[in-house]
């Protein structure tokens, strides 16, 4: 197994929708999928703050972005729903990943993304009925009422995040030296080191809830 597909496979850094997942699609998710999206939709007061984490402001509608994001995935999952806490902390974590990897140099720029979004669209454009993702992403273009390319516009802000994320994984994996990641005791191990490594970075963070 290459590092880059460990780093991603770990699922530490970014709690968002994959484009190139690979589970199942089924109805459920798909259902859940446009239930989030016309949730998104219904944003009240979207720019307000809620919060602060080292200082930069999280809106309103990152906050019920990400709040109808963890829906979703419990809802596909069959897990429990999320509280408030865990979407400030969700939201919270990925702010404080995100600095600390900028604050490295390892911040993705517009283009990387433009281009890895172009990539992932070229993938879905294959002539690949089981396409892996091809009915989530279909239905997704469909409930959100975006041409292809405004769709696939869309997804850069997103990209630019996880590019960013998983740099910073690989930044401490990189750290460990030479390791056999076909060792499922070795994956392990590093995973656990990984989340105390973000655990800790997270936890330096200041978080302000905005009243």
């Amino acid at each position: 197994m290459k590092k880059k597909a460990f780093v991603i496979a770990l699922g530490l850094l970014v709690l968002s929708v994959s484009f190139t997942s690979v589970f199942a699609v089924e109805n459920k998710q798909i259902t859940s999928l446009v239930k989030m999206i016309n949730a998104n939709k219904q944003i009240k007061a979207p720019d307000k703050v809620l919060l602060k984490v080292n200082g930069k402001p999280i809106s309103a509608k990152d906050f019920e972005k990400e709040n109808n994001l963890l829906i979703y995935l419990a809802e596909s999952n069959g897990s429990a729903l999320p509280s408030q806490n865990d979407v400030i902390n969700s939201l919270a974590k990925r702010e404080a990943l995100y600095q600390k990897a900028a604050e490295l140099g390892l911040e993705a720029t517009d283009n990387e993304a433009g281009e890895f979004a172009k990539q992932q669209r070229a993938k879905f454009e294959e002539n690949n009925p089981n396409a892996t993702g091809k009915e989530i992403i279909e239905a997704e273009i469909k409930a959100s009422d975006l041409t292809v390319d405004q769709y696939w516009e869309s997804t850069i802000p997103e990209y630019k995040k996880i590019l960013t994320l998983n740099r910073l994984s690989d930044y401490y994996l990189k750290q460990l030296g030479p390791v056999d990641l076909e060792n499922p005791n070795n994956a392990k191990n590093i995973r656990q080191v990984l989340e105390q490594e973000f655990d800790n970075i997270t936890k330096k963070a200041t978080i302000e809830i905005v009243k």
